[in-house]
């Protein structure tokens, strides 16, 4: 949009100096003219809210990063009085361990391509 702006600008400039020239292109010029200011004037406020969105999200990403660091603190403290498996988590947002044994791994039948030792 700036190269396109910068343009219009350039042929108001050339030929508001020259207009006598050119005298049956004089509303025109005019009708460009305005629309030039009208289209810098935007394109100026797009940039500044363009940065503002920029800081805006870097103060957001901060305290999402610092609520969520609290969030964990806060956890930490409520599994030490609760455990790490007791279902109450649930009422605060956390999710419980799960209870019972380890997963058994599940064994191969020793197939070819399986990546079992005896196949190297």
């Amino acid at each position: 949009m700036a190269e396109r702006i910068s343009r219009w600008g350039v042929l108001v400039n050339n030929l508001g100096r020259s207009i006598d020239a050119w005298p049956h292109l004089t509303e025109e010029v005019a009708e460009l003219d305005a629309l030039l200011a009208s289209a810098s004037a935007l394109s100026a406020r797009q940039d500044a809210l363009r940065a503002e969105s920029q800081e805006n999200t870097a103060t957001l990403n901060d305290i999402a990063n610092r609520a969520d660091k609290l969030r964990n603190q806060i956890g930490a403290g409520i599994r030490s009085k609760l455990g790490f498996t007791s279902e109450m988590l649930i009422q605060f947002g956390f999710r419980p361990r799960p209870t019972g044994g380890r997963r058994s791994k599940k064994r191969g039948g020793g197939a070819a391509g399986t990546g079992a030792v005896g196949d190297r």
